[in-house]
C-alpha cells in the first residue's frame, strides 16, 4: 500500500476541469461544419515541449471517454426509432455515425479520424442524413480500430462503461436466443436458460471477449491483461456454477457450453491466438438508465435482473432493489448517469480536438504551403482547410517566448 494525499493531479482531473471551462464558455458562432463547438476555443500552456505534446495526444483521448459514452448512448436511441433491436453491429456504427454527423462531432484521430469524418459526408450525401433511408437501402459502413476499442470498452470496462454506469445492458439478440433454443431442446426452461444465456454473456464482457474483428494487438492495448477465452474449457468456474445451481448432470452442461459458444461467438478473424470473442450481430445493447437495477445486500453487486433467483457474483438471495433516485445511484453512479440522462433530454454531446504547438513543429518542408504550426493556427481560426482537416478546438503550446506564437491573432 502507498500512504497518498488527497490533492487533484494528472491527467484525467485535468481534461475534467479543461472540459467544464470549455463548455461553460460563451458561443461565438453558429454550430456548423466550420464550428463544430460554436466557436469555444482554449489555450493551454506547458513549461516543456514533451508536456504539451502529451497534453496534445492525452486530452481530446481522456475527453473522448466521456463524450464517446453520451454519443453512443444517443446511437442507440436513435437506432431504436428505427429497428426493434439495437445490435452491436455495423448497423449501430450506422446511428453512432448520424450522431456525429447531427452534432459535428470529430471523434478519434488520425486515419480513423477521417474515416469518420468520410462517413458522415457520405451519410449527408447519399442518405439526406436519415437513418431509416441508410439502413433500409443497407448501407453497412465498417468501424475503425479506434472506434471498435471505445466500444468494447463501453460494454466491457468494469468502471468507466456504460454498463458499469448502470445506465445499459448488454444482451443476446432474440433470433439467436431462438436459435440456441433449438439446439438445446429441453434440456432447460426457456426462462432459465435465457438468465444464464445472460450471464455468461456478461462473463465473456468481463474477459473482454468482444468483436472478433479487432486484433489482439489492439485489444490488448485497451485492455493489456486480455486472457482469451477457449472453447473448451474456457470459464469453468461459471459452467461448474450452473451446473451446482441448476442441478443438471455433466453431459448437459457440456451441451450448454457447447451450443453458448456456437451461437454467440467465433474466433478472430485474422491469425490472432484470440480465442472465442462474441459476434456483434448476436447482441443487443439496451437503455436501462431508468429502469430498477437490484443490489446485493451482501457482496454489493449491482446487477439489472436477478440470475436464478440469486446474486450473480455470490450466489445469495440478498436483492435488494435500487430505484433511479435511490441515494446509492446517484451517489455511486450520478456522476456518469447524469450527463447521458441530459443528452437523452436534448443537451448536445462536446467532443474536443486538440493540436501540439511547439517550436518543433515549425519547420517547413520544401513543396510545402504550410508548417505544421501555421497549419494548427488557421485550423485553430476556424479557416477550412480540407473536408479531412477539422476545426481545432485546444492548442497545447510550449511558452509564448520559445514558439513565438501571436495570441492577439488567434
Amino acid at each position: 500500500l502507498k500512504i497518498m494525499d488527497l490533492a487533484t493531479k494528472g491527467e484525467q482531473p485535468f481534461a475534467n476541469l479543461i472540459r467544464e471551462q470549455f463548455v461553460n464558455q460563451v458561443p461565438t458562432k453558429p454550430l456548423d461544419d466550420r464550428h463544430p463547438n460554436e466557436g469555444r476555443k482554449a489555450l493551454l500552456f506547458s513549461d516543456g515541449r514533451q508536456k504539451a505534446a502529451r497534453l496534445a495526444r492525452d486530452l481530446p483521448r481522456e475527453v473522448e471517454r466521456d463524450s464517446f459514452r453520451e454519443a453512443l448512448i444517443l446511437a442507440i436511441a436513435e437506432l431504436k426509432k428505427v429497428k426493434p433491436e439495437s445490435t452491436l453491429d455495423e448497423a449501430l456504427y450506422a446511428a453512432f455515425v448520424s450522431v456525429c454527423s447531427r452534432y459535428h462531432l470529430h471523434f478519434f484521430d488520425g486515419k480513423d479520424q477521417a474515416s469518420l469524418i468520410e462517413d458522415c459526408q457520405r451519410f449527408r450525401r447519399d442518405y439526406d442524413s436519415d437513418l431509416d433511408i441508410a439502413l433500409e437501402e443497407n448501407w453497412r459502413p465498417q468501424p475503425g480500430v479506434r472506434y471498435r476499442q471505445a466500444l468494447l470498452r463501453q460494454i466491457s470496462d468494469p468502471y468507466y462503461s456504460l454498463v458499469a454506469a448502470c445506465a445499459a445492458v448488454v444482451e443476446p439478440r432474440k433470433s439467436k436466443t431462438r436459435l440456441l433454443e433449438r439446439r438445446l431442446g429441453s434440456l432447460f426452461a426457456p426462462e432459465m436458460l435465457a438468465e444464464i444465456t445472460a450471464e455468461w454473456i456478461r462473463e465473456m464482457l468481463d474477459n473482454n471477449a468482444f468483436d472478433p474483428g479487432l486484433s489482439l494487438n489492439s485489444r490488448e492495448l485497451e485492455f493489456p491483461f486480455f486472457e482469451a477465452v477457449r472453447a473448451e474449457d474456457g470459464l469453468k468456474t461459471f459452467f461448474e456454477g450452473v451446473r451446482v445451481r441448476t442441478g443438471v448432470d455433466s453431459a448437459d452442461i457440456k451441451s450448454l457450453r457447447e451450443a453458448l459458444y456456437d451461437v454467440f461467438s467465433t474466433a478472430a478473424l485474422g491469425s490472432d491466438d484470440s480465442g472465442r470473442l462474441l459476434v456483434p450481430d448476436g447482441l443487443i445493447l439496451n437503455i436501462a438508465i431508468d429502469e430498477t437495477w437490484q443490489q446485493c445486500g451482501l457482496c454489493g453487486n449491482v446487477q439489472l435482473r436477478p440470475y436464478l433467483g440469486t446474486c450473480a457474483n455470490c450466489g445469495r438471495k440478498s436483492l435488494e432493489a435500487r430505484p433511479p433516485d435511490h441515494p446509492y445511484m446517484t451517489a455511486r453512479k450520478g456522476f456518469f448517469r447524469e450527463p447521458l440522462r441530459a443528452v437523452l433530454h436534448g443537451q448536445r454531446p462536446i467532443h474536443l480536438t486538440a493540436e501540439e504547438h511547439t517550436a518543433q513543429l515549425s519547420h517547413r518542408d520544401a513543396g510545402v504551403v504550410y508548417a505544421t504550426t501555421e497549419e494548427f493556427e488557421l485550423r485553430f481560426q476556424d479557416v477550412p482547410l480540407g473536408p479531412k482537416k477539422p476545426p481545432v478546438d485546444i492548442l497545447s503550446c510550449t511558452t509564448t517566448m520559445e514558439v513565438g506564437i501571436d495570441i492577439g491573432s488567434l
